[in-house]
């Protein structure tokens, strides 16, 4: 498994213990295997894939736990995969219904109070009202 960086996590057994491991942000090659079990849904592939941890582990967590891990795994790597698939149409291709499932998904469980996580980049830098203001009144008026 290639990493580039770690991230603690800190994730609950089913026997009540808790476990401090280590959420990996994938290298450029890594970040194709994540979209591949992004769009296969293969949770669990890719809870192995940033962890490094077996099959049999991941069995042994609380569902809550689970799902909590799933859920910071794919807020750390998929903005970095979403970079890549600006120049890469095939990574784009597998990225686009995990892409359309999580807007209607936020559409769907924002007027029942849950939060989904927030996938997209930073916003760019918005310019000045001073420049703003100077360019409409320089503009000519659409008609």
């Amino acid at each position: 498994m290639s990493l580039l960086a770690t991230i603690p996590h800190t994730v609950e057994k089913l026997d009540g213990t808790h476990e401090q491991i280590a959420l990996a942000r994938l290298s450029i090659r890594n970040l194709y295997l994540f979209a591949q079990k992004l769009a296969a849904t293969d949770g669990p592939g890719l809870v192995a894939l940033a962890t490094g941890k077996s099959a049999e582990w991941i069995d042994t967590l609380t569902p809550e736990s689970y799902g909590e891990l799933h859920k910071k795994i794919i807020e750390l790597n998929f903005p970095a995969a979403g970079a890549i698939a600006k120049g890469d149409p095939r990574l784009a291709a597998l990225l686009m219904p995990f892409i359309q499932e999580m807007q209607i998904l936020a559409a769907i469980v924002g007027s029942h109070g849950m939060k989904l996580p927030d996938l997209s980049p930073a916003p760019a830098p918005s310019e000045s009202k001073a420049d703003a203001a100077s360019e409409s009144s320089t503009s000519a008026p659409i008609t």
